[in-house]
This record gives C-alpha cells, sequence and structure tokens, in this order.
C-alpha cells in the first residue's frame, strides 16, 4: 500500500487585521463578507443548503437537513404550534406522535425533557449542565461533533463559546428535534453558518459533512457524546463514533502525509509539468470496458496463488497492475494492460526496475506528481488522473486534463477505483491482503519482499528491518476470511475502511477478492481462482478497446497552454514572495516599536497594504499548500488570551515567502519545455 490520503485538497490560508492600530490576528472565517481579508484554509461552501446532508432525492425546495428513516418519503405530519413552527416543519414524520418524550419544565424555567422515562437533560438547570459539557471541549479542537441534540442546550453552548468553530450535530431520533423545533427558539442553531445537521438514516451520511466542514489538512475533531441522547439510540450512536473514529484516522494519515511528502510533490509536479500536456487524460475513457471483467493485481502475499494461472487470466480480464505486482507478472511471462503507478516516492519505482516487455505497449495511470523515474521506465502512454494539489490543478487545467479517480491513497485504491471508471463488471482483486499472512508482507520475489536484506548490516538484521515494518503502525491481530489469526495495523484500517465504503457503492458490479489468506472486506465475498478461469474469453475485445485508447490524438495547443501557466505562475511567485518579505519587515518594525512601548500605527498600516496586495495577487493558493501545519496552528490561537499576534504575523509572512521561493526554484529548475524524453 502506498501514502495516505492525498486528494484532500487544502485551501489558503488566513489572515485578518481589525484595523490598522490593532496588532494582526489570524481567522480562516469562511462565512466572512467579501470585503475581509482573509485566505481559506477549506473548499469553498456553495451556500446553504450544501451544509445538510440528505438522505434521499432533494425535494424543489432542496432541503437543506438529512432526516432519513423509514418513513422519510411517505405523507408528512407535523404540529407546526410552538416558537419554531417554521422550522419544525423540516422534521415532519408520518404517524402518531410518539408516546415516549415527555417534556416539562425544569427548576431553573426552560423546559427539559425525558425519553422512555430517562431525561435528556438535567431536571434542575439544562442550560449550566450544557455550559458545563460545552466547557470540557478541548480549546485546540478544529471540529465538533456532538452526538445528540436533544432539546439544543449543548448545541447552543458550544456556539456560544466558540462561534466560528464548525459544529455537526447528529440526532438518531427525528421526533425529538420535531420536539425541541416546536418547544424551543433553535433558529440560532439551524440557521448558523458554521452548523451540520444529520437526523435519523444512516449514520455513515456524516462522513460527507465532515468532508465538507473540515477546514484544513491536519484538523482535529473532537466526538462530544451527549450521553442522555445516547442512550435513546446505543446502536446509531456506536455507529456514528465509528465512522467518526475512521474519519479521524484518514485525517492524520492525510496530515502526516503532506508533512512528509509536501516538498517532494513539488518536485513531482514541476519535472512533470511539460509531460501533462502530452498524456491522456482518465475522465474520457469512463465506460470504456462496461461489463468487461477487470482484474486489480495488488502485491499482496496471496498473489502468488494467481500467478501460475495469469496467463489465462489475461485472457479473460481487463490487467490493472500495480506497481508492486510488475514482476510477478514479468515472471509469468504477462504484459499487463494498465500500470497504476501513482506513488510518489524514489522507492516505489525500484518495483519497474527491469521491466522488460512490459516497458512499452500499456497504458501507465499515473498523478501528475508521481515520481518521474516512472516514465523513463517506462514507455507506455501515461494517463492521468487530476490531483487536488493547487500547483497540480493549475497545470492540469492548462494541459486540458479532465476526469478525477476518487482513491484512498495508495496504488491498490487507484487501480480499484480505475476499474470501476472504467465499467468493469465482474470487479475482482487479487493479492488484496490488507495485511500480513504468516508474517509476509508481499509476495515472493517482490522487492518489497527482498528489501529488508538489501538493507541489513552486521548492527541492522533484516529480522530486524521486518519486525519494524510489522510493528511500527499499531498492527494487532484480526481474523483472515479463512478464519486464521492474521496480522495487520492501523495503516491497513485506513485502506480497509475505504474499500468497504467502495464496495458499498458498486450495486451489481459483483466485486469479489481472490483467496482466504487476506483481511475479509463486507461486500468483496472471496473468489477462487477457479471461478475467474470458467468466465468467457474475451481479450479480443479488451485488445480493441485498448488501441482506441493508444490511438487517441492529443491536443497540439496543450503544450503552448503549459508553458504560459507556468511563465505566469512564476511571476505570480515572484510577486507573492517579494509581498510577503514586506510584510515580514513591517511585523519585524511593529515588533520592536511594541517591545520599546511605541506607537506601531504606520507598520501595521503596511501590513494592511501587504494583505490587500496578496488577496489581490494570484498564486496565494498554490503557495498555502506546504503551510497548511501552520496555518492550522495560528488558526487554533486567534482567539486565545495572551497570543502574540504580531510574531504570529510575522511568522505567516516568513511561511508564504519560503513556500514561494520553493515553487519558484523547483519550476525553474524541473520545467524543461519540449517533447518529453
Amino acid at each position: 500500500m502506498g501514502g495516505g490520503d492525498r486528494r484532500d485538497g487544502p485551501g489558503k490560508a488566513g489572515l485578518n487585521r481589525a484595523d490598522s492600530g490593532k496588532a494582526a490576528r489570524f481567522q480562516t472565517d469562511r462565512a466572512d463578507s467579501p470585503e475581509t481579508a482573509r485566505f481559506e484554509t477549506g473548499a469553498a461552501e456553495t451556500g446553504k443548503a450544501a451544509r445538510f446532508e440528505t438522505g434521499a432525492p432533494e425535494t424543489p425546495q432542496a432541503a437543506r437537513f438529512q432526516t432519513g428513516g423509514a418513513d422519510s418519503g411517505k405523507p408528512a405530519r407535523f404540529k407546526t404550534d410552538g416558537a419554531d413552527s417554521e422550522k419544525a416543519a423540516r422534521f415532519r414524520t408520518d404517524g402518531p406522535r410518539p408516546a415516549q418524550l415527555r417534556l416539562q419544565p425544569a427548576r431553573s424555567g426552560p423546559p427539559t425533557a425525558s425519553w422512555n422515562g430517562r431525561p435528556l437533560h438535567s431536571r434542575f438547570d439544562p442550560v449550566r449542565e450544557a455550559e458545563n459539557a460545552a466547557a470540557a471541549v478541548p480549546p485546540d479542537a478544529d471540529i465538533v461533533i456532538l452526538a445528540g441534540f436533544a432539546l439544543g442546550y449543548v448545541a447552543e453552548a458550544l456556539l456560544r463559546r466558540t462561534p466560528r468553530r464548525p459544529l455537526i450535530i447528529a440526532e438518531a431520533v427525528p421526533e425529538i428535534i420535531e420536539q425541541a423545533a416546536a418547544v424551543r427558539g433553535i433558529s440560532a442553531i439551524l440557521d448558523h453558518p458554521r452548523v451540520s445537521l444529520t437526523v435519523g438514516g444512516d449514520p455513515e451520511n456524516v462522513r460527507a459533512l465532515l468532508t465538507k466542514a473540515i477546514p484544513a489538512v491536519g484538523s482535529s475533531i473532537y466526538f462530544l457524546p451527549w450521553k442522555p441522547s445516547i442512550d435513546t439510540a446505543p446502536g446509531w450512536y456506536g455507529q456514528l463514533e465509528h465512522c467518526v473514529d475512521e474519519h479521524t484516522r484518514r485525517l492524520a494519515v492525510n496530515a502526516r502525509t503532506l508533512e512528509r511528502f509536501g516538498p517532494l510533490w513539488i518536485r513531482n509536479l514541476a519535472a512533470n509539468a511539460e509531460l501533462i500536456a502530452h498524456a491522456l487524460s482518465v475522465g474520457y475513457w469512463e465506460g470504456h470496458f462496461h461489463n468487461l471483467p477487470g482484474l486489480v493485481l495488488a502485491g499482496g502475499p496471496s498473489l502468488e496463488e494467481v500467478i501460475p494461472h495469469l496467463p489465462e487470466l489475461a485472457r479473460r480480464h481487463l490487467i490493472v497492475a500495480v506497481d508492486t505486482a510488475l514482476a510477478a507478472l514479468r515472471r509469468a511471462g504477462v504484459v499487463p494492460d494498465i500500470v497504476a503507478a501513482v506513488d510518489p516516492q524514489y522507492w516505489n519505482t525500484r518495483h519497474l526496475d527491469y521491466p522488460g516487455d512490459s516497458a512499452s505497449g500499456i497504458i501507465i495511470l499515473a498523478e501528475s506528481a508521481t515520481h518521474p523515474a516512472v516514465f523513463r521506465k517506462l514507455k507506455g502512454r501515461p494517463c492521468l488522473t487530476r490531483s487536488r494539489f493547487p500547483m497540480g490543478t493549475l497545470l492540469e487545467d492548462a494541459g486540458g486534463i479532465r476526469g478525477e479517480l476518487k482513491a484512498g491513497g495508495s496504488v491498490a485504491t487507484a487501480a480499484w477505483e480505475l476499474i470501476r471508471h472504467l465499467g468493469c463488471s465482474p470487479m475482482t482483486a487479487a493479492g488484496l491482503d490488507l495485511g500480513f499472512p504468516a508474517g509476509r508482507t508481499h509476495y515472493s520475489g517482490s522487492l518489497a519482499r527482498e528489501l529488508p536484506h538489501y538493507s541489513s548490516n552486521r548492527t541492522g538484521g533484516a529480522e530486524a528491518f521486518l519486525f519494524n515494518y510489522l510493528r511500527g503502525a499499531g498492527a494487532y491481530r484480526c481474523t483472515a476470511a479463512s478464519g486464521e489469526p492474521l496480522l495487520t495495523d492501523r495503516r491497513m484500517d485506513v485502506y480497509h475502511a475505504w474499500f468497504v465504503e467502495s464496495a458499498a457503492t458498486l450495486g451489481d458490479r459483483s466485486p469479489q477478492v481472490v483467496g482466504m489468506q487476506g483481511r475479509p472486506i463486507p461486500g468483496m465475498p472471496p473468489a477462487a481462482v477457479d471461478t475467474l478461469l470458467r468466465r468467457p474469453v474475451c481479450r479480443e475485445f479488451l485488445d480493441e478497446r485498448m488501441k482506441r485508447i493508444h490511438r487517441a490524438p492529443l491536443d497540439p495547443s496543450a503544450p503552448s497552454r503549459v508553458e504560459q501557466a507556468v511563465k505566469t505562475l512564476k511571476g505570480a511567485l515572484e510577486n507573492l514572495e517579494e509581498l510577503a518579505v514586506r510584510g515580514r519587515l513591517a511585523a519585524e518594525e511593529a515588533i520592536e516599536a511594541s517591545r520599546r512601548g511605541r506607537n506601531f500605527q504606520r507598520p501595521a498600516a503596511d501590513m494592511d497594504a501587504v494583505d490587500r496586495q496578496l488577496l489581490k495577487g494570484s498564486g496565494l493558493d498554490v503557495v498555502s499548500f506546504l503551510i497548511q501545519p501552520v496555518i492550522l496552528e495560528l488558526n487554533r490561537g486567534r482567539d486565545t488570551p495572551g497570543g502574540d499576534p504580531l510574531n504570529n504575523s510575522k511568522r505567516l509572512y516568513s511561511e508564504i515567502a519560503d513556500s514561494a521561493a520553493y515553487h519558484r526554484r523547483q519550476l525553474s529548475k524541473k520545467y524543461k519545455p519540449g517533447p518529453p524524453a
């Protein structure tokens, strides 16, 4: 498996100064008015309707709230008297009002409620109880998931404390929120620009809301379970927490991946800029292999079961091999139709050493940030999926690259998503173990299997290397499809969750995985090799469709568009660097004046002028890509009493200048206009 999910694309960084005589402060409030100086740190919102997930087809009025459930599509009935009758109408339910909910006044005055005799809030002071719960949320949490709305007191308390922080509210029982809307004034919650809400239905819907609400790569999620609500539907809330945990792990992988590989992606993008103008686009080939079998070959140990049968399997399937599996195909004398090579790291390209006949006549599935050595070792036609890196999307727009595979951060997920995109059916994967059967990491003879021996020395043997690989990422034992114990780890959990989600969307595409050695994937039942061999031969049809891809013409104007885009970007980066240096010098002057107790209105005004020019210029989203961790850190402390806004301003200006200079240097050094070698 490759690195983490690199497609959760970052936005811009944010800086807002209250006035020229005050110290700088940082924010990423996407709800700010257009005149407010800011750098965004997330995707732009599409309006209020986009903040709320719907579990059923939208009404003409574009329903704002997820109100899933068995009865959500039936004729509605709702009592519209009370404080928020208009809001309450959004949560209508069919049938008689349930008797489990009982409303009564608390001793402090506001209403409280019980469900099936269990209190949803304090009978004495629900407002104070909610304030205590909100106070327990860490101040550095970037987004809060409130599990249980009840009557809305906790949501109100959270918004009072941190009105800029995104809040996702999940309520299992529609009748509870229906009653809250009828008896209390909760419009301030429902209409708040930072609030998203999912009611009933599938707890998995929270994933879409999380994706929309996450402000930046590396954002921290805090799950706040409201215990009285949890008791109303423990199974539903248990699934909700599981979804949030999986998403949190995926975000952590994304953050570590950005920190580790961000500069490498920029170097690769700069080196591949000219290739982008000469590559095919994956978007043009959607459904091209409709109803033809597709087989993804990953590099797990169970691939050994399939290797002897590869010649016959290739007559019956479109063969998409991940880079780690290419050596196995070479040994079997089989040339794959497509090689998936989306990893940015040099060592992954070593799987492509001595490719033999596989070096030409194939399609190379890649990203614009794939390591350039891939295209030197494999001489087939590159077919690119769009990236979410700002510089990558800019160059891909210029080169006419269309279509993005929603892969999950590894080469195997990209290959699987490709055969889905191409319309293959049935869809089968081999060597996809998502664990370490018998303590093995890859199939015998693969580079990954031999690497511990290459790396061993007198003080660090192959056994130590292998032990660290197997145990270095939260290893634990699960049960394989065969029922035997299987060692896996938290890295594999991320990919396993991705395949489970993918399988759930495939309907009648018959997703399967070969063998019983690996980790079972719900929705992808095990398949025997004999089952695959009984499928009809269709190589003639596959070859005919592959020829169409190989013969596809390219846009002759794409190279000049890419060249102009690079030239324009380099100019924008140079301008950003100069502005950021000016801002840093002004911040240093303001810091010195403040230290001496002098007025620093003039340097603060200079900083405001720099901010306005930064925001009006281009290239800021490109530069902000590498400084997401810094942006997030500064945003977390923007409202912290006793903070140091002037030094924060200086630091942000410095990071912008350094990032702009790095992007510009890489483009100047690595971009070579002309046909790719």
